[in-house]
């Protein structure tokens, strides 16, 4: 397959069928092709490649909806009513 005499060998036959086997070899291709391939990172438990680009907008979003809430939360925390009531007493009595 490879081209390298099969069964028992000589010191002298091995090492001149060594540098055959580096160069023709399957792996040796597949490490050559890799050099300048570009990383890929995945998701740990599925195995899926990961995209940056989308998590940072998706991570950009939450944000603008985590503020949103929170300024909710500081509208019924204090009660909406209330604020309505107290909101409608300043315009009463400011002539």
């Amino acid at each position: 397959m490879d081209g390298t005499k099969a069964g028992l060998n000589t010191r002298e036959e091995f090492r001149t069928q060594k540098p055959k086997i580096g160069k023709n070899s399957n792996l040796a291709k597949l490490m050559e092709e890799g050099k300048n391939a570009e990383t890929v990172y995945r998701e740990k438990g599925t195995g899926k490649k990961r995209d940056f680009k989308a998590e940072e907008e998706m991570s950009e979003q939450e944000k603008l909806k985590k503020e949103e809430e929170l300024k909710h939360y500081k509208v019924w925390n204090k009660g909406k009513k209330q604020l309505d009531d107290r909101k409608n007493n300043v315009r009463k009595f400011t002539p």
